[in-house]
């Protein structure tokens, strides 16, 4: 998470900053492990390959949790 975060937004971020993009996380991986179909649609989007041994839900819930990062106001603005 921080390593992704200071990838997207150029810093280290705080602890609570941690803690919300961890519940955020949290409840991605929830909802693409309750609906694989779901999870399955996003992974097959874009340009490269499934890496593997990684599962569609665990993937899918990295790639919503980027997009998070990649719409906050500071990425875009920044």
């Amino acid at each position: 998470l921080r390593f992704a975060w200071r990838t997207a937004l150029g810093r280290v971020p705080s602890d609570p900053e941690i803690a919300i993009l961890a519940k955020a996380l949290d409840a991605q991986l929830a909802t693409y492990h309750q609906d694989p179909a779901a999870a399955a649609a996003l992974v097959k989007i874009g340009d490269l390959p499934k890496p593997d041994g990684v599962a569609d839900g665990e993937l899918a819930a990295w790639t919503a949790l980027g997009n998070v990062l990649l719409n906050l106001n500071e990425t875009i603005t920044n």
